[in-house]
């Protein structure tokens, strides 16, 4: 998905560059936020392909800040890191993924969305 625009949203660190690392590495442009509120200034300011979330997330968690998004872009393709289903089962139009997460899993999800969303973009599936 060479070029693609993701915003990242991770407050830890460690795993931000973790994930950072791989998108680059599978030819993501990618864009960080450390917290919901930030995403949600980032969003309205710039263009992303993909919204690449954690749910635990300082000011706003990964769900609520996803609804946000929706709400207000519902085109924007939104993804859900968590480990707890049970609260993210409460957004719609958002992929979620279970953690742990397999970096090829993720990989492979990643690509399937965003095609999926070009589909959708160009006139297909419609």
């Amino acid at each position: 998905m060479e070029g693609k625009r993701v915003l990242l949203v991770e407050d830890d660190e460690v795993t931000a560059k973790i994930y950072g690392k791989l998108l680059i590495k599978w030819g993501y442009e990618v864009h960080f936020a450390n917290d919901g509120n930030l995403a949600l200034q980032m969003l309205e300011k710039e263009h992303y392909d993909l919204l690449l979330s954690d749910n635990q997330l300082p000011h706003l968690t990964g769900v609520e800040l996803i609804k946000k998004v929706i709400a207000k872009h519902p085109s924007t393709e939104a993804v859900l890191i968590t480990g707890d289903e049970v609260q993210a089962k409460s957004i719609h139009n958002c992929t979620i993924l279970k953690k742990p997460i397999m970096p090829d899993y993720l990989k492979f999800q990643l690509a399937l969305i965003l095609s999926r969303s070009d589909y959708q973009h160009y006139g297909y599936g419609k």
